[in-house]
């Protein structure tokens, strides 16, 4: 599961920079930065103010960064919801 890479998608999608995620959430640029390029371990308090920030509920957030792996190669439903999902939140 790579949560930064979802982040950062979900931030582009909103036409958001890391100043902007960065003076809503109240973390740092380079922070955020880190937790983008996967460099760093998000945690929870951390996840709920980009969620916040991006206007982005957790639970979606967490579900669009799942990977087929994280579902099992036999739940083909989930990541057919998924790509739908992506595909009407990422555009």
């Amino acid at each position: 599961m790579k949560i930064g890479s979802t982040l950062k998608k979900l931030r582009h999608k909103r036409s958001l920079t890391l100043e902007d995620v960065s003076v809503s959430s109240g973390l740092s640029i380079s922070y955020i930065s880190c937790l983008e390029r996967d460099k760093r371990n998000i945690n929870f308090t951390a996840l709920g103010k980009i969620s916040k920030a991006l206007a982005i509920p957790i639970p979606v957030i967490i579900f669009l960064s799942a990977s087929e792996e994280d579902f099992g190669q036999s739940d083909k439903t989930l990541i057919s919801l998924q790509a739908t999902l992506a595909a009407y939140i990422l555009g």
